[in-house]
């Protein structure tokens, strides 16, 4: 075993063998389109399949939308929004290529991010057993805010990892390095969150397909890491092309992960609905 996957390696860590590569993109771009055209057609039935993948979607738990349900919970909702405002800061920074972790008490702001979602979380979970004791009454909008407080820490950690792991020359920068830097990124959430709140019809789409692209993003970019080190490749991109092949294998990773959980989750229930 240990022979075929090294074999493996070599074979495809090979610059010179080419039309392994074009096969590779070639079966990437059918498995994409085939997943692209497959029913359901409909934009917000194929968000709601990946968010049907990953999320419980309890209804009194999800905000609705002009009379529709979103596709991922109120706390995954945040979560995806969070994630996608941490990756337009690093945009506007202009740090896409960060490779430095942020400094020691960022990192620790990160964190209580994360716990205060976890907190949040485990105290809402006690809710569904009317016996347990818990703190306080959850609230979807307080389930937003701190799920979008952990999505900006996880893409604020993530970033620099994938930027190591993929690129020969990743920028000696961090993704957020001075305070005001942070409270703009907390502004910007601030004022996506308070959006999202006001349940404005015409949200349904924009938050629809951002949130379930974000899902196919973050794990897009785990998948990705997970391969260039199980191949060998870590640390070798140098150009944008070369960065292209490592994210379409990440992507399409990513879709069959949802695809089977998806499909367990029906077998197991029966149903596209909760519970689970």
């Amino acid at each position: 075993m240990n022979k075929f996957w090294n074999a493996l390696k070599t074979h495809f860590a090979d610059p010179t063998f080419r039309p392994s590569r074009l096969a590779l993109l070639i079966a990437f771009a059918v498995i994409l389109a085939a997943y692209i055209l497959f029913p359901p057609l409909h934009p917000l039935d194929k968000a709601d399949l990946i968010g049907y993948s990953i999320c419980h979607r309890i209804p009194e738990r999800s905000f609705f939308i002009a009379g529709r349900q979103l596709p991922l919970c109120a706390r995954c909702t945040g979560t995806y929004l969070g994630i996608t405002v941490g990756f337009v800061m690093i945009l506007l920074l202009g740090r896409l290529r960060a490779g430095e972790m942020l400094s020691p008490p960022f990192i620790v702001l990160m964190v209580l991010f994360i716990v205060i979602m976890g907190f949040d979380g485990a105290n809402s979970y006690l809710t569904l057993w009317k016996n347990l004791p818990h703190l306080y009454t959850p609230q979807n909008w307080l389930r937003a805010v701190t799920g979008s407080l952990n999505g900006m820490a996880l893409s604020m950690i993530v970033w620099p990892v994938f930027n190591t792991t993929l690129w020969k020359h990743p920028l000696p920068r961090r993704p957020l390095e001075k305070v005001g830097e942070l409270l703009a990124m907390l502004a910007l959430d601030a004022g996506v969150i308070a959006l999202v709140l006001t349940g404005a019809d015409w949200l349904l789409y924009p938050l629809s397909l951002i949130t379930t692209a974000g899902v196919l993003w973050m794990l897009t970019l785990v998948n990705t890491m997970i391969l260039l080190i199980l191949f060998g490749r870590d640390g070798r991109a140098e150009r944008i092309r070369d960065a292209l092949l490592p994210l379409l294998a990440g992507l399409v990773v990513a879709l069959a992960e949802l695809t089977l959980m998806g499909t367990l989750r029906y077998l197991a229930t029966g149903t596209l609905e909760w519970p689970l």
